[in-house]
C-alpha cells in the first residue's frame, strides 16, 4: 500500500522509531523545562546560554536521528520537520490544557514556550544549514 511516508522512501520499521524518538525528544523537553525552572535558570545569561546552546544540540540531535533510523540523504529532511512539527504540537497541548507537567506557572512558563518554539526554530535552521553544506 503506497502511504505518505513511502514517498520518502521509509521503511516499514522507521516509521515507529520516528514516533518513539518523537515522544523521546517531547519529553526530553518537559525534563529540561523542569530542570530550568528548578535552578531559576530562566531570564538574563541564563536564558542566553540555553538559547546558545540550542544550535549545538539541534545539530548532535538531527546526526543521533539520521544514525539511529538509519536515514538516507533524501529521508534526513522529511523525517526531521515530522519530529520537529510533532513535538511541537505534543508542547503546545501540554502546555495549554496541562501546564503543571513543566512545573511552571506565570514568567516561567512564558519563557520555557518560548525557549521550546525557539527549540523547534534551531532545530529547523541547523536541519537547512546542514542539508545545504551537504549538497
Amino acid at each position: 500500500m503506497y502511504t505518505f511516508f513511502n514517498k520518502f522512501g521509509f521503511l516499514n520499521w522507521q516509521l515507529p522509531g520516528i514516533i518513539l524518538l518523537t515522544i523521546a525528544f517531547w519529553i526530553n523537553g518537559i525534563r529540561i523545562v523542569k530542570i530550568m525552572n528548578y535552578y531559576s535558570f530562566w531570564g538574563g545569561v541564563g536564558s542566553v546560554i540555553i538559547y546558545v546552546l540550542s544550535f549545538p544540540v539541534a545539530f548532535l540531535a538531527i546526526k543521533a536521528v539520521s544514525k539511529i533510523l538509519k536515514l538516507t540523504e533524501k529521508q534526513v529532511y522529511p523525517a526531521i520537520i515530522l519530529i520537529v512539527s510533532l513535538v511541537g504540537l505534543l508542547h503546545g497541548i501540554a502546555l495549554t490544557y496541562k501546564p503543571e507537567m513543566y512545573k511552571a506557572t506565570g514568567d516561567s512558563l512564558i519563557f520555557a514556550t518560548a525557549w521550546i518554539v525557539w527549540f523547534c526554530g534551531a532545530t529547523i535552521l541547523t536541519l537547512f544549514y546542514i542539508q545545504q553544506k551537504d549538497s
